[in-house]
């Protein structure tokens, strides 16, 4: 961008590249049919209807490639959400860390990667504004409750499954992660009563089962019109494990789907300060200060090679290579 604030031809180009590269790089099917020459079989690339999964989350890469031309941090009040935190809830944080969460890992081999949680608090559960109940309507997605509608929101805007629970009804007030018990039962969001094996991972308070980890919550601490406090709960699930368990009850759900295709263990804790900043939005209240995460294994950011040859082939214009690194640094 210019001294003046006016993008630059270059910058300009770069942002053309970047979303045709994007777009091209999106499914397509191909087609079998005869060649009119009647020489044999040629395949045609058809563009093939997306689903509301992979639709819901293109425009954050577009957002992304175009905070690189305009200089303008993407997803700033995500990124800023516990600047918006209630600050008189700061001398709570270590009790709720240490008592009303409780989040633990078990030995799950593998089944549980990450999980953030995070408190808001004096919220009140109603209906949504029409332009998230239109917006989710449009990604097929029924309209529930402002708490319900604002997690399944920033699922299809980050596309990383949350769960809210009532605090309220959660035994000892916390969550713990582990293995299904043997003849272990729980009652679903739908409403049936689903039989649990030891293989499945479910999340529990202190007594029980409280939902199926990446597949559906109970019914038991759904959230409700009289619902005060909330837990925010958004983890990496094993996606083998969750395709298992999804497959064996013979339910699946947005959550499932995402978590089968492999999910962002990175994306735990910016999902909960985002659902987080959007329900106090919504619904008032507060958000009781920080997240509790739990990462035992965070992995190093894996290093992306990018060459020259394939810059200009992408591009078709040669950058200076003082221009590449100033664009791609920022």
């Amino acid at each position: 961008m210019s001294k003046h604030g006016a993008v630059t031809e270059l910058e300009h180009h770069v942002f053309v590249a970047s979303t045709t590269l994007l777009i091209r790089r999106l499914p397509q099917r191909f087609e079998r049919c005869r060649s009119q020459s009647g020489e044999g079989p040629t395949f045609t690339p058809q563009p093939r209807r997306h689903s509301r999964m992979e639709v819901s989350s293109w425009h954050m890469q577009i957002a992304r490639v175009s905070s690189r031309l305009t200089r303008v941090t993407c997803g700033d009040c995500w990124a800023n959400a516990s600047a918006r935190e209630c600050r008189s809830a700061q001398a709570l944080i270590g009790a709720v860390r240490a008592r009303q969460l409780g989040v633990k890992q078990r030995a799950l081999r593998g089944l549980l990667s990450s999980a953030s949680t995070a408190v808001p608090r004096g919220v009140k559960v109603g209906p949504s504004p029409d332009w998230l109940r239109q917006r989710l309507e449009a990604l097929g997605q029924t309209p529930i409750n402002n708490v319900v509608d604002a997690t399944n929101y920033v699922m299809l805007e980050l596309g990383h499954p949350l769960h809210a629970f009532d605090m309220d009804l959660l035994g000892e007030r916390r969550i713990v992660v582990r293995r299904a018990r043997a003849g272990e039962k729980i009652r679903t969001l739908d409403g049936i009563e689903r039989a649990l094996s030891a293989e499945m991972c479910v999340i529990a308070d202190a007594a029980r089962a409280v939902a199926i980890a990446g597949v559906m919550g109970g019914a038991e601490t759904e959230i409700r019109a009289t619902t005060n406090t909330l837990l925010l709960e958004a983890a990496w699930f094993d996606p083998i494990s969750v395709r298992r368990t999804s497959k064996a009850l013979g339910l699946r759900t947005e959550a499932s789907m995402r978590f089968e295709r492999g999910a962002d263990a990175e994306m735990t804790e910016l999902a909960s300060r985002r659902c987080a900043q959007l329900i106090q939005q919504l619904g008032g209240g507060e958000v009781l200060a920080g997240v509790v995460d739990v990462y035992p294994g965070r992995a190093a950011p894996p290093a992306i090679e990018l060459t020259r040859k394939e810059l200009l082939r992408v591009m078709g214009a040669d950058v200076p290579d003082a221009n590449i690194e100033e664009i791609l640094s920022r």
